[in-house]
């Protein structure tokens, strides 16, 4: 059984401080996507299963955590994926430089 200060919080942080959001409301890419983010995303999505079986006015709390926790994990694989494209063209042109 998870110790009380490892599992997830039985609601939806009220007001969220992050670094993720603008203040134009669009996300910049945090540094990594971790485990920890998943498994809270993972339980978010599980919590707003229930609430919507019984209809319950948490339901609109936990819909905000998921949308943000998925906008989240979208901007850190689009930033990965920049990375990545960037990475294959600076080796494709120092390929190139060398032949």
């Amino acid at each position: 059984m998870a110790s009380p200060s490892t599992s997830p919080s039985s609601s939806p942080p009220a007001s969220r401080t992050t670094s993720a959001t603008e203040s134009a409301g669009h996300l910049t890419p945090t540094g990594t996507w971790t485990s920890e983010q998943e498994a809270r995303l993972t339980y978010c999505q599980d919590q707003l299963k229930q609430a919507q079986k019984k209809w319950s006015d948490r339901q609109e709390l936990w819909i905000r955590e998921v949308d943000h926790l998925l906008d989240q994990k979208r901007a850190y694989a689009k930033a990965q994926k920049r990375k990545q494209t960037a990475r294959a063209e600076k080796a494709l042109r120092l390929w190139k430089a060398r032949t």
